[in-house]
């Protein structure tokens, strides 16, 4: 599996930043499995054989919020949560060998928030994760 992650300011209204961050996931696993064991590409009842399964989680900013979540551009439902004060929100995403996926996760960040986005990735195998972080929206205090 790979993925790049990047995040956009795309306006700041009462010195809060709205983000838009973009999930953009390929499968590496090979269109053509039927040399793949079992083992290597198990059926999977919900998503076929060879698919992955990937639960994404994203944390809000501090004293932030969500405000949505699409994949491949169709509104899609997320379980919310908290952890150290931060609202996270889910959702489970089924990729086909050899398909590639796209997701948008709006969320608006805490009060006075309004310097440079800061965005942290698990890296991959191949990569870092991190793709394009755009700059803040908000004008500089100063």
């Amino acid at each position: 599996l790979d993925y790049e992650v990047s995040v956009e300011s795309t306006r700041c209204e009462a010195s809060r930043q709205h983000l838009t961050l973009t999930v953009s996931m390929q499968s590496r696993v090979p269109q053509d499995i039927t040399a793949l064991t079992d083992y290597v590409a198990p059926d999977s009842p919900t998503y076929g054989r060879g698919s992955i399964v990937d639960t994404l989680y994203f944390f809000a900013p501090v004293d932030g919020s969500h405000a949505g979540l699409t994949v491949d551009g169709e509104e899609r439902g997320y379980d919310v949560r908290r952890f150290d004060g931060r609202k996270v929100f889910a959702t489970s995403i089924g990729i086909e060998p050899g398909e590639t996926r796209s997701l948008t996760v709006d969320m608006v960040s805490g009060p006075g928030q309004v310097g440079q986005p800061t965005l942290r990735v698990t890296p991959g195998v191949r990569s870092d994760g991190i793709g394009t972080v755009g700059a803040s929206a908000c004008p500089e205090i100063g």
